[in-house]
């Protein structure tokens, strides 16, 4: 399995990139955005957490992140 990590600022064009990405070498896209917003969205234990971060407006801490990350790595 290859994986391909794209980081950069917010509004840079990630989402545009990876999808020229994932159309041209046939990649999956996974965004960590769009699954901090599922999470969010269904209430799980992580989208709580990050809900009271977004609250407070203070950045997600890594092992939060990590956790995250994987589980997704894990699913796919």
């Amino acid at each position: 399995m290859e994986i391909l990590i794209i980081t950069a600022p917010p509004y840079s064009g990630k989402g545009t990139q990876c999808q020229i990405i994932k159309d041209t070498l046939q990649f999956e896209h996974i965004s960590t955005g769009d699954r901090c917003r599922l999470e969010k969205e269904k209430e799980t234990e992580i989208g709580k957490i990050l809900s009271e971060y977004e609250r407070k407006g203070d950045l997600v801490p890594d092992a939060i992140m990590k956790e995250l990350f994987g589980n997704i790595l894990d699913e796919n």
